[in-house]
């Protein structure tokens, strides 16, 4: 039976309400993070290069552009970048993304220091809050059933243009923002092969979301 009215908790009001609140999250963990980077005077890399280089992680590029879409979504700019980010199959992507950073972060990452205090509470929000909340938006306020088996490819432009580019800085800079790309300590073989394994994953994860989607898709047209 096709459903007659919009679930309640979908109406405007409420998607408005859950995206303000998860972009301050997310804007303020991200202020706070640039925050103690810039502050830690133990580090010998220079103000200028921890300036740039808070803006070289994938975790904090994919928190602006999750940050940026939610923003863009609740001010509901009529331009081209307030479409684009607005766009479905876009939001849908940055979901995907910003799940690969939670799970790359507790798989390989999270073990490899102790963050303590205020910066205790910027890891856990970046890397796990707004993830888990971001998902939790896609599933209740994003339309299924516009997802399309092509994105699978598509969607890696974002991961392969940071790749390039963190391969490219870190040639000229010798700083790497992980140890799985880290060119001058492990090599540019095993650097491409880890490169190869976090694409193959990438691609299931965009896959097994797509499938998530339909199914989703299917139970929506059911009371």
């Amino acid at each position: 039976m096709l459903m007659s009215q919009e679930d309640p908790i979908q109406q405007p009001f409420f998607k408005k309400t859950y995206a303000i609140v998860l972009a301050l999250l997310g804007w303020a963990s991200l202020i706070l993070q640039f925050y103690l980077l810039l502050k830690n005077k133990t580090s010998d890399i220079s103000l200028w290069s921890r300036f740039f280089n808070f803006f070289s992680y994938f975790t904090i590029l994919t928190n602006i552009l999750v940050a940026l879409s939610l923003t863009l979504t609740v001010l509901g700019l009529k331009n081209r970048i307030g479409r684009f980010f607005r766009n479905d199959s876009v939001q849908s992507a940055l979901t995907v993304y910003i799940l690969i950073v939670g799970v790359v972060y507790y798989l390989l990452l999270r073990n490899i220091w102790k963050p303590q205090g205020l910066q205790f509470l910027a890891d856990v929000t970046l890397h796990y809050a707004v993830p888990v909340l971001y998902l939790v938006y896609w599933l209740i306020f994003i339309p299924k059933g516009k997802l399309r088996l092509r994105y699978a490819i598509s969607w890696m432009a974002y991961p392969a243009l940071y790749f390039i580019y963190s391969l490219i800085r870190g040639a000229v800079t010798h700083w790497y923002p992980y140890p799985f790309i880290d060119a001058q300590t492990s090599g540019y073989n095993t650097v491409f092969l880890n490169a190869a394994v976090l694409l193959v994953a990438f691609i299931a994860a965009v896959l097994i979301f797509i499938g998530v989607d339909r199914l989703l898709a299917g139970k929506a047209v059911k009371r």
